[in-house]
């Protein structure tokens, strides 16, 4: 039995990324049509609570990393689901993805004329 000021119980959680149009809609795309690697992982990267009175765990989800990795440019949602259920959606997360199209250099010169 867990006191109240135990450790939580740490979940299985996994994630999966839908690529989407311009209004958030899904996209016609297969997934791997847009991800090198695996369609889907679990977050094995959480810290669990230490000297509060709430017990948490807090998950990590850096991205890209070795395991996938998005290969077109657009609007993206993020969804964890627990234990390999994908309608459990326990979050969704929007977000972009682009690709450097210009590249602009600058240099910045001390004015020589005090007049300009």
């Amino acid at each position: 039995m867990l006191s109240k000021y135990s450790n939580p119980i740490v979940k299985d959680y996994a994630f999966e990324f839908i690529h989407c149009s311009a209004n958030w809609e899904p996209s016609d795309f297969m997934t791997m049509e847009f991800v090198e690697g695996m369609p889907y992982d679990y977050i094995t990267d959480y810290n669990l609570s230490r000297n509060t009175l709430q017990t948490f765990t807090h998950y990590n989800l850096f991205f890209p990393y070795n395991g996938m990795r998005l290969t077109k440019s657009g609007n993206y949602i993020v969804k964890v689901y627990e234990d390999d259920d994908s309608e459990n959606v326990i979050l969704t997360w929007r977000f972009m993805v682009l690709e450097p199209k210009v590249r602009l250099e600058t240099r910045v010169h001390a004015a020589t004329d005090v007049d300009k």
